[in-house]
């Protein structure tokens, strides 16, 4: 998607599109008495105010105007498959394809790295990609992909899956999705990378 010069309810698309990351990076999974539980989050005019630094009349008339543009589910209060890309959209210079190539390389190299540790728990099995990288285009705004890990079971998990991610996103024009990720539930994917599991030794 892109938002450079653009506006959403007549502020900067950048700015609107910095709130939606916000509230994607809102916590919803909680350890309590060792258990994990979820927590629902919903896009209010009050958030909106909150980010965007608007007063309560401004924040009720822009979530309207995100609803009535498709950014925003009117059901749920949710982000739509329209409104998580505009989460995603990048406001830079778009990238050559084979240049975008390069990246992908480098990024799958560090993916081999991370799974050589044989003490991780959190290892990357399937790397899908997706969008305009797949469809060949001249120029990406950004590489979609979607990396296939294990569920995490305890903060551990969490603490290793976040360091994981963290250390093979090499660029800023690599966009990590989640394989129920709305942006890319209905997209053409292609695996680029499958993780090689050791067999285990024969019994004699």
């Amino acid at each position: 998607m892109e938002i450079r010069g653009k506006l959403i309810g007549g502020l900067e698309a950048v700015r609107v599109r910095d709130a939606f990351i916000a509230f994607l990076e809102i916590e919803t999974v909680k350890f309590v008495n060792g258990e994990v539980r979820y927590e629902r989050k919903t896009i209010t005019d009050d958030f909106l105010a909150q980010q965007l630094n608007l007063d309560k009349e401004q924040g009720v008339s822009l979530l309207a105007v995100l609803i009535a543009d498709g950014y925003v589910d009117q059901a749920k209060r949710t982000p739509t498959p329209q409104g998580m890309a505009l989460a995603h959209a990048q406001d830079r210079e778009r990238l050559a394809l084979g240049d975008a190539r390069k990246i992908l390389g480098n990024f799958l190299e560090a993916v081999r790295k991370v799974n050589a540790r044989p003490e991780l728990r959190m290892t990357i099995d399937r790397v899908h990609v997706f969008g305009s990288y797949l469809a060949g285009a001249e120029t990406v705004g950004d590489i979609d992909l979607i990396l296939d890990m294990p569920s995490p079971e305890s903060e551990e998990d969490f603490e290793q899956l976040d360091a994981v991610i963290a250390e093979v996103h090499i660029s800023e024009y690599l966009s990590f999705h989640e394989e129920l990720d709305t942006t890319a539930a209905d997209a053409e994917k292609e695996v680029i990378y499958q993780r090689e599991v050791p067999c285990a030794p024969s019994k004699s």
